[in-house]
């Protein structure tokens, strides 16, 4: 575990302390404000959800389910009124390749990237709509490489 990528340790501290935050506020709102049930019941399936999540994650960690491009970034291709952004790559080799990535991922021009992705993903289908949402749902996180 020790050996794990510094951006897959952060997701998954994240993911357990957003559980936590989630279970925390409920129990106190319920038990110090209001007896309100429905917020304590539904901070609870969401502290489950986070426990889920996290630990599929660290298992995927821990068997290395997870592939590892780099490459420098260079340049980007936006659509109007879209959440999501092509960021485009090249490789050691010089092969580009466009990975479409949400918006709030904060990239630079002619910086290298260390990029962390599902292995267990689906073909492309033909949709643009389906494929992005795919490869999006498959990213994991990112490190810059000095």
């Amino acid at each position: 575990m020790s050996d794990a990528p510094k951006p897959l340790l952060q997701k998954l501290l994240f993911t357990f302390l957003l559980g936590i935050g989630f279970i925390l506020v409920g129990a106190a709102y319920y038990m110090y404000i209001s007896p309100d049930r429905i917020l304590l019941i539904l901070s609870i399936l969401v502290f489950a959800a986070s426990l889920v999540k996290g630990g599929l994650l660290l298992y995927r960690i821990k068997i290395k389910n997870y592939e590892i491009v780099e490459g420098v970034c260079v340049g980007f291709t936006t659509k109007p009124l879209s959440k999501f952004r092509g960021v485009k790559f090249m490789d050691a080799q010089g092969n580009e390749a466009t990975v479409r990535l949400p918006k709030n991922h904060k990239f630079m021009i002619e910086h290298r990237y260390r990029l962390y992705f599902s292995k267990n993903t689906a073909p492309p289908v033909g949709s643009e709509f389906i494929d992005t949402r795919l490869t999006t749902d498959s990213f994991l996180g990112y490190e810059e490489i000095s």
